[in-house]
């Protein structure tokens, strides 16, 4: 026996699968050519129907042809006709409104996605916006904090350090007086000159005594220079300790000078701080409004677009399902519309050329006669 081949058997299983097919395409034909014949026919006399049944068979149209039937002929004509208008018609109808469906699940889906896109932007922007008022906010309350502990800290250094400038200040006429008494006394040291300066020696005491330690002040250096000066008063009677008192007054008012200068400018830094960081917190509270407003705006905004694309959304999935629902049914429909128009256009043809037969004389068969006589010599002949 032949060796088994799995090529051949893969073939073979293929000839056999296309002639299934195929069997399962005739069957399909013939039953729709059946449903057609039956639509058309069905409210035609039963000598008609017999009539159209016989058109179709599958067999040439010329051996089924009876001119006896030829009113039957133009009445089937007639109802294929009406029958293709009506299918003609429903797929007509079917195909618009598959393309309705379409066109309004497309412009759904296309307005969604617009709303999408905008939606998107808006919320971009949105987070921008709000990013932005967070930061003004975050700035606006440094600053806030800054300017209220800048206002504390003045309002409880402010009395302080002017009440010490003040007293410094009142005390810096007093040592120019002391300064230019001690000066004065500063004489060569003769007979009259010591004289001089015992007189004088009391009043510079007096004057001495009135240049007091500051008070408010926390550094202590002046006092303790003011306390040199009088020791050096106490220890001595003396011209020699002019000298000595005169570089002491120098060094007090020197420092004095330099505290008051001092707390000039630290009032100053205080006082221009706090304006620089009103005028920044006044800047960024407007920026706070400002930009508040624009998040509020952009968060409406947002809104709207988000309430827009889901109400959209919802067109579009109605629209889609709408679309497809009837679509998958439509595709079978218009193939079997297709298929019944197909049928009637075979019928329709029969019909036609069955009428058309009938119209018009049979042609002459030149061959008849020759042959009969043929055939009537070749019985001749056998008579014989």
């Amino acid at each position: 026996y032949a060796a088994y081949n799995p090529s051949v058997g893969l073939a073979q299983r293929k000839v056999m699968a296309g002639d299934l097919f195929k069997m399962e395409m005739q069957l399909a034909a013939k039953e729709v050519h059946h449903k057609v014949m039956n639509a058309a026919t069905k409210n035609l006399s039963p000598e008609v129907k017999a009539v159209a049944s016989q058109l179709a068979q599958a067999v040439p149209t010329s051996k089924l042809v009876d001119c006896t039937k030829k009113d039957a002929y133009s009445v089937l004509q007639n109802a294929f006709a009406g029958l293709k208008v009506n299918i003609t018609a429903e797929n007509t109808t079917i195909y618009a409104r598959n393309a309705k469906l379409y066109t309004a699940h497309v412009k759904a889906k296309n307005e969604w996605m617009a709303s999408e896109s905008i939606y998107i932007t808006a919320e971009s922007t949105h987070g921008s916006a709000k990013e932005a008022a967070e930061f003004a906010k975050g700035q606006y309350d440094q600053l806030d904090s800054t300017v209220t502990a800048g206002q504390t800290e003045y309002n409880v250094r402010e009395p302080a350090l002017t009440a010490e400038m003040d007293e410094l200040v009142a005390q810096q006429p007093i040592l120019e007086q002391v300064k230019t008494l001690v000066s004065n006394m500063a004489a060569p040291s003769s007979a009259k000159g010591k004289v001089q300066f015992l007189k004088m020696l009391p009043a510079l005491k007096k004057l001495a005594n009135a240049v007091v330690p500051p008070r408010m002040a926390k550094d202590k250096v002046i006092a303790n220079k003011v306390y040199a000066l009088r020791s050096s008063l106490a220890e001595t009677e003396t011209a020699s300790t002019v000298t000595k008192m005169l570089v002491i007054l120098e060094d007090i008012s020197a420092t004095m000078s330099m505290r008051i200068g001092h707390i000039k400018k630290t009032l100053g830094e205080m006082e221009t701080d706090l304006s620089d960081n009103r005028a920044s917190l006044i800047h960024w509270e407007t920026q706070l409004v400002s930009l508040s407003d624009d998040k509020d705006k952009a968060e409406n905004t947002m809104t709207t677009a988000e309430l827009q694309r889901n109400q959209l959304n919802g067109v579009h999935i109605v629209k889609e399902e709408a679309y497809n629902d009837y679509h998958a049914l439509f595709v079978d429909e218009a193939d079997k519309l297709a298929a019944q128009l197909k049928a009637i256009a075979a019928i329709s043809a029969k019909i036609d050329e069955a009428i058309a037969s009938c119209a018009s004389p049979p042609a002459e068969d030149i061959t008849k006669e020759p042959e009969a006589a043929v055939v009537g010599e070749a019985a001749a002949a056998a008579g014989r």
